[in-house]
């Protein structure tokens, strides 16, 4: 019966053009978790915890939209010049409750209401088989290209039940991870959560190299709503997938020379690396 409801769901003729934002008709919520682990160059320490993050896949014909909709509602916020004064009045708050209490700014601004999401969002056009992806380093917006060509996977027979669904098991590198995969074929769509796509059926968990990266399905719905709106895209540099992650790894461990670069020379810190990050981006091909 489940088979035959998203069936029918998916014969719905949609046509629209990317630009006009489609309508999504399912949408599901995962949860991303991110293992950390660090080592302090000082003291020796090492340092873990699991960061935890929620995402929203909308689903419509041929197009998904991948987003953090904390990180939507601070963008939707900072567009309106109304929201972006109240952010402001907020910011200047937080500030100064920081400066009296000796306390850390992030943390106050977030018990305000102000807690910032992850910026990585990724849309997928199974039309062309291309996936856009857009992300974030340091105060910059950059846009990027992936094809899905690059994601090979391989069918195993391994079954267990997910959300009164059966999955099936999938293996495949990618980018230079190993992933396993978790589908139902109940769900009639090769779409899942970040940029994984391609099996058939909705991708429900997913885990990389002993659980370093993951995502699980916490719930799926039908809807009627448009695609989430990728606020100041008009300030993206477009570049190429492994050029960003490579700066992005030099920015993270040459953090005072890219602070000094970015502000003109105005902002000087420290130039120690108090700490290792020793575990790799979700991609790590981009030594090569």
């Amino acid at each position: 019966m489940k088979r035959i409801l998203f069936s029918m769901i998916f014969c719905i003729v949609a046509i629209v053009a990317f630009a006009e934002r489609p309508t999504a008709i399912l949408k599901a919520e995962y949860e991303m978790k991110e293992r950390r682990k660090s080592l302090n160059n000082i003291t020796g320490e090492l340092w873990e915890s699991d960061k935890i993050n929620t995402y929203i896949l909308q689903i419509a014909p041929q197009f998904s939209y991948f987003y953090d909709p904390q990180q939507y509602f601070i963008d939707s916020l900072l567009n309106d010049p109304k929201g972006k004064e109240y952010y402001t009045q907020t910011s200047h708050m937080a500030m100064a409750e920081a400066e009296r209490t000796s306390g850390n700014f992030l943390k106050i601004h977030a018990e305000m209401g102000f807690k910032w999401g992850r910026l990585y969002r990724c849309e997928k056009d199974f039309k062309t088989g291309i996936i856009s992806v857009r992300d974030f380093n340091m105060g910059d917006r950059y846009r990027y290209k992936v094809d899905m060509s690059d994601l090979q996977w391989e069918l195993k027979d391994s079954v267990k039940n997910i959300l009164g669904y059966d999955c099936y098991l999938a293996t495949a590198d990618y980018h230079g991870r190993k992933w396993q995969a978790w589908y139902a074929p109940d769900i009639p769509v090769q779409d899942g959560p970040w940029q994984l796509c391609g099996l058939p059926g909705l991708i429900m968990d997913a885990s990389a190299d002993e659980g370093e990266y993951g995502f699980k399905i916490k719930g799926i719905q039908e809807c009627n709503e448009r695609f989430k709106d990728p606020f100041l895209s008009d300030r993206d540099f477009i570049t190429k997938r492994k050029s960003f992650l490579k700066n992005k790894k030099y920015s993270q461990e040459h953090v005072a020379e890219h602070i000094s670069a970015y502000t003109g020379g105005l902002v000087n810190i420290p130039n120690t690396r108090t700490w290792t990050h020793l575990i790799d981006f979700i991609e790590t091909d981009y030594h090569e």
